[in-house]
């Protein structure tokens, strides 16, 4: 099968990370209907918490790595345009990672208190984030419009595996 798209051997389904229809037509500068949007972000915290397991793993490739992600991850990049968020977590995959957390790997998008550029930081932690611990990856997101909202001022997720097998996003539920 080509690897553009479709189901692999090994029971992937690749689609790259690329936006089409709705998404695009936002990112190129026709917005959705306010309302129509506020709708979908306020049903956004409910639809994640239904999310329990994965029916398939949606997967790309970054850097000549296979990075993959759940149903209820590739939902949220589709519903709230966090495409970025994925493409950020893969783009730091790799053996320093892969040290530093041992195949476990907890991100946090929080928010900062930054009332004029919507500004929010995102870790990756070995283990629940603690003051005394330093994180594995910490990147300052200058402008983000996550729905923090709808989902709070933190938003955590997990990745698991090693960048030399494949790593997983998923939502907590989906653990």
């Amino acid at each position: 099968m080509g690897r553009d798209s479709g189901r692999r051997d090994d029971g992937l389904i690749f689609r790259p990370f690329t936006l089409t229809g709705e998404a695009a037509d936002s990112i190129a500068g026709t917005l959705l209907a306010p309302t129509l949007y506020t709708e979908t972000i306020m049903t956004l915290s409910t639809d994640l918490a239904q999310f329990c397991g994965t029916m398939e793993y949606h997967a790309t490739t970054l850097r000549g790595k296979t990075f993959v992600c759940t149903d209820g991850m590739l939902y949220l990049a589709e519903t709230a345009g966090a495409y970025w968020l994925l493409d950020a977590v893969a783009s730091y995959q790799g053996s320093r990672l892969d040290r530093a957390c041992n195949g476990f790997q907890l991100w946090q998008l929080r928010k900062l208190d930054d009332k004029c550029r919507n500004a929010a930081e995102l870790t990756c932690w070995r283990d629940t984030p603690a003051a005394d611990t330093k994180p594995a990856v910490r990147q300052l997101i200058p402008f983000t419009d996550f729905p923090f909202d709808e989902l709070g001022d933190s938003f955590q997720f997990y990745a698991c595996g090693t960048s030399a097998d494949r790593v997983v996003a998923m939502l907590k539920s989906e653990y």
